[in-house]
Parts: C-alpha cells; structure tokens; sequence
C-alpha cells in the first residue's frame, strides 16, 4: 500500500547509521552516518546503490515494502539505483521490511532542520537531476567531490544532497560543506558537522578564511596526530580515542574508513603515527587548499606502526593582530589600542595592510575577515565612524570504547 505522511512535516536533512555496507560510497563502515537524505513534506529524497526489500507477488509484480512504524504501513520501496523518492520519513530511519527488526541501531538515526524555502529549492534542482544513477566506486581516494555531485552523471547520497544545495545557493553557492572541505571525498558525518554548525559553511562566503583548514582520510589504519603543541587526536591500542585538538571533527575509530577535519589549524610541525591493522593502508591529509601534506600507501602488519612529520604553513590572516587563527572582536581591540600609531607599527599592534601604520584602512581588513558571529553583527561602514571617534577618545583595550573490527 501506499504510504501517506501526515501534513506539516519539517524540512530535514534525514541521517542514518546502518548494520552492512557504507551507503555514501558503496562499501565498507564509516563510524557515525553512513547515509543522508532529503525530506520535504513527509518524503525523502536520496541517491542509493538499490534496497533490495523482500516483497509479496501482486497481478504478476514483485513490489517490495518497507515498515513505516510511525504510520504502522509498508511502504512501496522498488528496488531502483540513483536518485528517488520513494521513503517516508519513517520507513528510512526503520529501513527495513520487518516490522521487529531493524538495522538502525539505537541512536542511529537524526534529522537535522532546514529552512523549508531551502529545502524547497534543493527539491526542485534534484528533481531535474530524478532517475541519474548511482556510481560504483573501487577506490574512494581516486573519487572526487565532483564525481558524487554528478559530474559524470551519477550521485552518492551525500553527493546529490550537497549538489541540490550548492545549486540552491547556499552559503554563496557553496552548500553545507565549503569547496575547501572537499578535498577528500565527501561524507554524511561530515555535512552532518557542517549542517548543524551552520557557522561552518557561512565560512564560505568569508574567502580570506577558508583556507584554514586540515582534512584526512584514513582506510583502513590507527593512527595518532599531534600538532605542533602537543595536543592529539586519533585512535590507536596504547592511547586509546583522543580528541585533543579544539575545533574539529574526527568520526572515531573504525576498522576500515576514518576521517578527519581540523578547523584553523596551526602552523608548525605535525606528528603523525600510523598502527597497521594487516590491510592495505591508505591516508591522504591536506590543507584547506587541496594541497596534500601527507600520503600513505602500502600494506602495515597488524600492529606494526610508522611514523613520520610534516610541516604546515597556514596562509596568516590579515586582521588575526593577536594571531590566534582568527579574527573576532578581540583583534578589535588591539587595533583600536594601537589606532593613529604611524611608522613602526606591527601587525600585532593592528597593521593589516604592512604599511607600519594603524589607521581606517587596517580597520576595513578586520571588517571583511571578521568571523565571531556568536559576538553580533559585523559593524557596518557607518559604524566605523563611531569605532573611530571611541578609540580617538581611549586608547585604552577593552577588557570510546573502542568500535567492534566487524560489522554488526
């Protein structure tokens, strides 16, 4: 029978973790989402490899259902590979034709709102894109962002959801997760971090800052980072989880696929140390750049550890005076304490543009790198005048267990 969702529903990205194979790029286990949808009204939109549901002959058809125990009915799921919509809310978080069991572990499922104009544009652009296949993909390090979004005319699930928002304009075009993010293959758990820190994408339209950025990929190894002040993140049998590093996400250990993404990461020298698990290891780290600054590629017996360093340069940012990675009403502060000094002044004082100077136009730099949102709003021109006349008047500064190596 054909399922009818109640009215009303909210606008959502649907993300859902599932006993088997890892939805976003056909195989294997990611800690975390391994599948993301769309739903507008009660229906959910997605691209995936095929539900292969047990169903009941019909007048010579073979329709195969999937529970929906929140309106206690089977839902029509044919199997069909690519973009569709055939899901309710419910039968995908339950993802099953049994109405006991189902793969969804507990707090495997979240739904994430959206603005339901947004959702209604992304509906839109995916519709144009209904009845594109899915991809089958050997090597996901040979399998870029582009790829899943459609370029050769085919759609991982995180791929057609950050498509349909890239293409719904979206954080200056640039959807849930900012271009610079897109260095390793997209992932659920990865547009699950951006889509409910929307500060994250909104980055994307602050262009000075988005190349402050460190991303992995890990398949299928241990391993330990630690940056240039002596704070770790990573997995391994002697450290157990760590998650040292502020601003970051680390999905967590997994037997096979780990990924990892550090927010304004510093300069300096990194440590990394790779524990093999018997397999093919495979890890690529770069910069918000797409410049890769560490690759691994060759088989580690389990237990056997490599270790090696890198160095990462960070491109500085202009209005960061106290260069902390960022740039907030606290480097406000230093400019305005050092405002009107002419001739030898630092950047650390509040020079922006190196003309040893502290004046309007350092000010202006701070304005367009600004990023605390948390703080207010970024102050408009007219309100440069008032910063002006204040600091004219004071100079003075403002005060795991570890995750089963088997499938479940």
């Amino acid at each position: 029978m054909a399922a009818m969702p109640p009215a009303g529903h909210a606008a959502s990205l649907l993300f859902r973790e599932s006993a088997g194979y890892l939805d976003f790029i056909g195989a294997g286990t990611l800690p975390g989402w391994d599948h993301v949808g769309l739903e507008v009204d009660g229906w959910v939109w997605e691209s995936h490899p095929g539900y292969d549901y047990p169903g009941a002959i019909f007048q010579g058809i073979l329709p195969h259902f999937a529970w929906d125990p929140d309106e206690a009915q089977h839902v029509s799921v044919p199997f069909e590979s690519g973009v569709q919509r055939h899901h309710t809310a419910g039968s995908f978080r339950w993802n099953s034709h049994s109405r006991t069991v189902s793969p969804t572990p507990p707090g495997g499922f979240a739904a994430a709102p959206i603005d339901p104009v947004l959702a209604a544009n992304m509906e839109f652009e995916i519709l144009l894109e209904s009845g594109s296949g899915y991809p089958s993909v050997s090597n996901p390090f040979n399998f870029t962002s582009a790829q899943q979004k459609g370029a050769g005319g085919q759609f991982t699930c995180v791929g057609l959801i950050e498509y349909a928002a890239e293409a719904a304009g979206l954080n200056c075009g640039e959807g849930f997760v900012p271009n610079a993010l897109e260095v390793v293959p997209l992932t659920p758990q990865l547009m699950h971090w951006a889509a409910s820190n929307p500060a994250v994408g909104q980055l994307a339209c602050v262009p000075q800052n988005i190349k402050r950025w460190l991303s992995g990929f890990f398949d299928p190894v241990d391993f330990v980072l630690t940056d240039p002040l002596g704070r770790r993140v990573g997995y391994s049998a002697a450290t157990g989880h760590l998650a040292e590093i502020p601003e970051m996400l680390y999905t967590g250990d997994s037997a096979e696929t780990e990924s990892l993404v550090i927010l304004q990461p510093l300069s300096g020298a990194y440590h990394i140390e790779l524990t093999g698990l018997g397999d093919n290891a495979t890890v690529d780290i770069r910069d918000g750049m797409g410049n890769s600054v560490f690759t691994f590629d060759g088989f580690l017996a389990t237990g056997q550890t490599v270790a090696s360093q890198f160095t990462l340069v960070t491109a500085p940012l202009a209005g960061d005076f106290q260069e902390d990675g960022d740039v907030d009403a606290d480097d406000l502060a230093a400019w305005g304490a050092a405002f009107g000094l002419a001739g030898a002044a630092s950047h650390a004082q509040g020079d922006a543009d190196g003309d040893q100077d502290v004046d309007g136009a350092d000010f202006l730099v701070w304005q367009q790198q600004f990023t605390a949102a948390a703080a207010g709003a970024v102050p408009e021109p007219h309100v440069f005048v008032l910063v002006l006349c204040a600091f004219a008047a004071s100079p003075r500064t403002a005060a795991r267990a570890r995750r089963a190596r088997t499938t479940p």
